[in-house]
Order: C-alpha cells, then sequence, then structure tokens
C-alpha cells in the first residue's frame, strides 16, 4: 500500500521524475514482489506498470543508456525499432551498409566535378568519351543495305541519350531487328511477284475469269513483250531495266501494262509533222502559232 500511495502522489512526475519513469516502474515491481502478504506483490507489480504507463514505457534497446541524452531524444523514433536487438545486430547493419556505400557510384557535380572525376565516373559507367567510341558487333546486319549511315545515325543517338556501350548495343540490334525484318517481308513479297507474274498479271487482265483463255493469255505475252523492248529499245537503258525490277515494278502487273502501253504508242503511232512558229524560214514571226498540219492539230490539238 506504502507503493501504491507513492505512485499515485506522482501524477504530475513530482514523485519519480528524478529517478525516471523506467526505473519507477521497475522499483515498483520489485517492491511489490518484496511485498508482504498475498496481495502485496500483485499491488507492487501493479503499481510498477503504473509507473511505467505514468512515463510512457520504455521503449529504447538496453544498449540505448550507453549513448548520450542528446542522441537518445534526437533519434528516439529510429532507436524504438530496434528495441529487441542487441548491440552487435546494429553495428552487423552499419557495417553491411558501410560496405554497400563504399561501392556506390555518385553522380558527379558538373558545376564543381573536375574533368578528371567526370572522366572517371563515365568510365565506371561504361560511357564513351565520344559518339566514335561505340564499338557495335554487326555480324548478324552486314549485309543490310544502308548499314553503315544507320549506323552513323546511331551512335549520335546513343551518345545525345547517354547510353552505355551495353545499352548502345542493344538497342541497335532492336532497331536493325525491325528494320531487317521489314526488308526480309519485302524481299520474300517481291520473289513471290516475280514467281508468280504470269499468274497474277492474267488474274489482272480478267479478275472475274470471263474472258476466253487463249485470248488473255495471248494479251499477257504481248505486254510482257512491249514491256521489255520498252526497256531494251526505246529506253536502251539496262540499269534503269535492273533498277525496275530491284524494285519489284517489272513484275507489277499494273506497271507492266503501263510500260506496254506506252511501248505500244511509240510503235503505232504515226509522226505528224508541224511548221515552226511563224510558219517556218530562218526568222520566224514570234507570237504566232504557226502552220500545223491538219494530221498535227488532230493529235495534238492543233491552234487554240
Amino acid at each position: 500500500m506504502i507503493v501504491r500511495r507513492f505512485f499515485y502522489g506522482a501524477e504530475d512526475g513530482a514523485g519519480g521524475g528524478a529517478g525516471g519513469a523506467g526505473a519507477a516502474g521497475e522499483a515498483g515491481a520489485a517492491a511489490g514482489a518484496a511485498g508482504a502478504g498475498g496481495a502485496a506483490p500483485a499491488a507492487g507489480a501493479a503499481a510498477g506498470g503504473e509507473g511505467a504507463a505514468a512515463g510512457g514505457g520504455s521503449k529504447l534497446p538496453k544498449f540505448a543508456d550507453q549513448l548520450p541524452p542528446e542522441f537518445k531524444a534526437q533519434h528516439a523514433k529510429d532507436l524504438e525499432s530496434y528495441a529487441d536487438k542487441k548491440l552487435g545486430d546494429v553495428l552487423g547493419e552499419y557495417f553491411t551498409l558501410k560496405a554497400k556505400m563504399g561501392r556506390a557510384l555518385l553522380f558527379p557535380d558538373p558545376k564543381t566535378s573536375t574533368a578528371e572525376e567526370i572522366a572517371d565516373f563515365k568510365a565506371k559507367m561504361g560511357l564513351p568519351e565520344n559518339a566514335e567510341a561505340y564499338e557495335y558487333k554487326l555480324e548478324a546486319f552486314k549485309d543490310m543495305p544502308g548499314l553503315e549511315e544507320f549506323v552513323k545515325q546511331h551512335r549520335a543517338h546513343a551518345y545525345a541519350s547517354g547510353m552505355n556501350k551495353a545499352q548502345a548495343q542493344r538497342d541497335l540490334e532492336f532497331m536493325l531487328g525491325f528494320a531487317k525484318a521489314a526488308q526480309d517481308h519485302s524481299a520474300a513479297e517481291q520473289a513471290d511477284a516475280k514467281a508468280h507474274f504470269d499468274e497474277h498479271l492474267v488474274k489482272a487482265l480478267d479478275p472475274d475469269g470471263k474472258r476466253p483463255a487463249d485470248q488473255v493469255t495471248t494479251e499477257a505475252a504481248a505486254i510482257k513483250n512491249r514491256m521489255i523492248l520498252f526497256f531494251t529499245k526505246s529506253l536502251g537503258n539496262a540499269e534503269l531495266a535492273k533498277d525496275a525490277a530491284a524494285r519489284g515494278i517489272l513484275h507489277d502487273p499494273t506497271w507492266a501494262r503501263a510500260f506496254a502501253t506506252v511501248q505500244a504508242r511509240l510503235e503505232d503511232a504515226p509522226f505528224h509533222d508541224g511548221k515552226p512558229a511563224g510558219g517556218g524560214g530562218e526568222k520566224p514571226k514570234r507570237g504566232t502559232q504557226g502552220s500545223y498540219s491538219p494530221e498535227f492539230e488532230a493529235a495534238y490539238g492543233g491552234k487554240e
């Protein structure tokens, strides 16, 4: 009962404040344990609990007693998370964190860092000194058209984007993969157009299949022959024919019919002569339409 009255009397902190609430609680519990009679231990334990509650309870780890009061007050919340840990546990975490921090890579401040510090940072990050320093592995794409120019542009892109060498390699492979897939698809389409050109041409001439087969076959053969004559005779340019073939134009029924039409006009259309402005002579008069033959006028509109 003496203990209970003592702690009740210290509601405002006057009783156990000097020794600390935790200590008061422990003293109360001890007094309760040593009290006489059956009710005394329980009363003492209750008094100890009340004393701990009055002071807010002791949630700090045991090793906190070795810390300066100012430090405990400043880091009380953090220390509470270590209430169930020993000092060795805390030191173990500290040494682990210290080792990780030792391996950490700090970004240099462009305003205060030296050129050597920035260069060292770039080297550790795998960043090249300039765009030309990117070295790519291009074995899988060596036969792609325009590869050299594409790689040149990608080096500038990678450097401006701050990519390290590994990142740049992966990015280039990703982009070239798309380009190669598109080229392969186009090549496959051209190969199919070439292999089945006759079928496609017949289908274009007779989409509904209602015309006589021999008539359609004859017309298709005439178109092919005239197209060949257009490039070999009328144009006389083998390189242009190769370029048209590379682009798939020669095996496109629409283009084939257009070339054949031009060649037919070159072969069949008669030449209609016309005299220059002023009716001829060494010094034709300006501003006149000239004298044209009736055939020329009929073919090309004659005088306005």
